[in-house]
């Protein structure tokens, strides 16, 4: 590893009501379109042409053989040019647009993503359903069945990692609380509040 890179884990856990099921959480989690929209950052999206499977580079280190197995025998990956509008500066005083590349993967647990973005920036992310065990759970889970877990192992320059890393923290904190909603809204098999 270089002096100048950097690689870190940003992670987040959703608590998901009992009255959700893991095929519901599943299913929309493989509706890549919906779920590169929930970003509050992502202002244009476009399924790409060419290969769907991300580059070897970014499957490799964090991916689990098992992780590696799942990716690879499901038949729905797909591969996006992604635009991102991001606020370099309180009060979008300078704002800017960055587009890169993100490749998608439907696992039977949920979605591994890799992104590959400008100025080296190497992001490899697995949003999974996990059953509750006591104890095993976010703070506060109780009883419920399941929670959704996203990491993210980023790789990027020193320099920028305060910027990424609070720049998803606050992003996939949004995105998170419109996964939920909109599985409460019924719109991909989710219960009607």
């Amino acid at each position: 590893m270089s002096l100048f890179r950097s690689t870190f884990t940003v992670s987040r856990q959703t608590t998901l009501p009992a009255s959700v099921t893991k095929e519901d959480v599943v299913t929309l989690l493989h509706d890549h379109s919906e779920m590169i929209t929930l970003n509050p950052i992502v202002i244009k999206h476009e399924q790409m042409q060419g290969p769907s499977s991300p580059p070897p580079s970014l499957q490799q280190d964090e991916t689990t053989a098992s992780d590696q197995d799942d990716i690879c025998s499901s038949t729905a990956s797909a591969k996006y040019s992604i635009t991102d509008q991001i606020s370099y500066l309180p009060a979008h005083l300078w704002d800017s647009k960055i587009i890169y590349t993100a490749w998608f993967a439907n696992a039977s647990d949920g979605l591994r993503s890799f992104v590959r973005a400008p100025m080296g920036v190497e992001i490899r992310g697995s949003w999974r359903v996990i059953p509750s065990k006591p104890g095993s759970g976010p703070e506060g889970s109780g009883d419920l069945d399941h929670y959704l877990e996203e990491q993210a192992v980023v790789s990027c320059n020193s320099l920028l990692r305060p910027f990424i890393q609070s720049t998803m923290q606050k992003s996939h904190g949004t995105l998170h609380q419109r996964f939920l909603e909109k599985l409460m809204d019924g719109g991909h098999g989710g219960v009607h509040s």
